[in-house]
């Protein structure tokens, strides 16, 4: 009976004086899109999207025996952001415009890199986090691999 007692004393007590709640869940994470190659996906939960990737500049070194590592950028975003960064890509790829624009989130900055490379157009994405991720004394940005506007269609979820 006292072992009893206890037990159930221990378990409410657990309950009860808790330290967390558990407000949210991964689970929550919609898939809008992902590229057929260069590990690039696209989720949404309410009012945040989360881009997971692999880093180019991290990846060449790798092989079977030290796998690369998939990094996620998570930013803000209300019911709109979205489709301006697809409008803002798509427009650029329309006219071949060749530059870097930053987008500035509380989480850190993303980097839309719009260039050319044997005489064809890409576009990739380049990350920096304000979180302290990254190294601060580091000029290196974390970047995915160039994509083509097809490949970016998929990303978005839009028909091509």
């Amino acid at each position: 009976m006292k072992k009893v007692t206890l037990a159930l004393l221990l378990s409410t007590s657990g309950l009860l004086f808790s330290q967390f709640t558990v407000t949210d869940s991964s689970d929550n994470w919609n898939l809008v899109g992902k590229t057929p190659w260069g590990g690039l996906e696209l989720y949404t939960n309410k009012n945040k999207a989360r881009l997971s990737y692999i880093d180019i500049n991290t990846a060449i070194g790798t092989n079977i025996f030290s796998p690369t590592t998939i990094y996620t950028f998570e930013f803000s975003t209300d019911n709109e952001t979205i489709n301006k960064i697809y409008n803002i890509i798509d427009e650029h790829f329309k006219n071949e415009k060749i530059e870097t624009l930053t987008l500035t989130f509380p989480e850190g900055n993303m980097y839309l890199y719009f260039d050319t490379a044997i005489g064809k157009y890409f576009f990739a994405f380049q990350f920096d986090n304000l979180s302290g991720i990254l190294d601060k004394n580091s000029k290196t940005k974390r970047e995915t691999a160039a994509f083509k506007m097809k490949q970016i269609n998929k990303l978005f979820g839009k028909k091509n």
